[in-house]
């Protein structure tokens, strides 16, 4: 469902699998006067197995580094009391403000919601009909708090024909960090697109409708009786990657750069 995400929650929950199961399996810790006895212990087999400090440091910044991202039950968040309730009303405030501003959906009602099936029947088009979630994480050691509403696309009967964008070959990466490094005065960046799947627009003739998540009906920031219309490419659908791809593409062939005086365009590689 998540994705881009988001394969963010994936790679989260994996990370904190990954973590416990190490955490779990491992002896003796960095520090322990006895892991250090010729850096060997030995299996069942009575086989010497070399070990390094290193290990279990790596181990334990990963335990580190997974504690700082945490998954919180939807269940918990309706029931949150006092500021803890406050600070996620707020945080849900900010995606669905967020959302808003992208024109991301349209709410409609029931009734609404039965004229457009109406109306696609005789347009002889198809209204896809799924559920969604939200998504509530604690990140930076619960200090911060971010709320992911997501369509629940591994509903959906017929996969689109496309659904991946395309991303920088890694060869082609270091190649290009390699190269900068190597020209006086070069500069390498990147930038963190806000939010990116929602720039992208649904095709006219793709018509998705949510239902809301129970968790935002709990806490009135939507009517039960409401239904969300897509029209930009939430995150969940199997085809937002390649919409948000193609609209990168497209947005990006037209900026123009003004470089030493000379005006220059972004070109497409054919390598990613």
């Amino acid at each position: 469902v998540l994705k881009d995400q988001e394969r963010e929650e994936l790679k989260t929950r994996a990370t904190i699998n990954r973590a416990t199961a190490n955490k779990k399996g491992k002896g003796r810790r960095a520090g322990d006067p006895q892991s250090h006895n010729n850096n060997k212990n030995h299996n069942s087999n009575n086989t010497p197995v070399t070990t390094t400090t290193d290990n279990f440091i790596e181990e334990e910044e990963e335990e580190k580094q997974a504690t700082t991202h945490k998954i919180i039950s939807p269940k918990a968040v309706v029931e949150a009391k006092g500021k803890d309730r406050k600070e996620w009303d707020e945080s849900i405030d900010k995606e669905l403000g967020s959302m808003k501003e992208k024109g991301a959906f349209e709410k409609i009602t029931a009734k609404q919601l039965s004229s457009l099936n109406e109306k696609a029947r005789k347009d002889q088009q198809q209204v896809i009909f799924l559920p969604s979630q939200v998504v509530f994480t604690l990140k930076d050691q619960g200090k911060k708090r971010k709320t992911r509403l997501v369509a629940c696309g591994n509903f959906e009967g017929e996969t689109p024909s496309q659904t991946k964008t395309n991303e920088l070959d890694q060869t082609m990466f270091k190649t290009l960090v390699a190269w900068s490094a190597s020209r006086k005065g070069s500069t390498i960046g990147s930038v963190d697109i806000t939010t990116a799947f929602l720039n992208a627009t649904l095709p006219p003739n793709r018509i998705v409708v949510l239902r809301a998540p129970w968790a935002l009906t709990r806490t009135g920031h939507i009517e039960a009786d409401e239904y969300l219309l897509l029209k930009r490419a939430v995150y969940g659908l199997r085809d937002s990657p390649k919409l948000w791809g193609d609209y990168r593409n497209e947005t990006l062939a037209k900026v123009t750069l003004n470089v030493a005086g000379k005006k220059c365009r972004l070109e497409h590689s054919e390598y990613h």
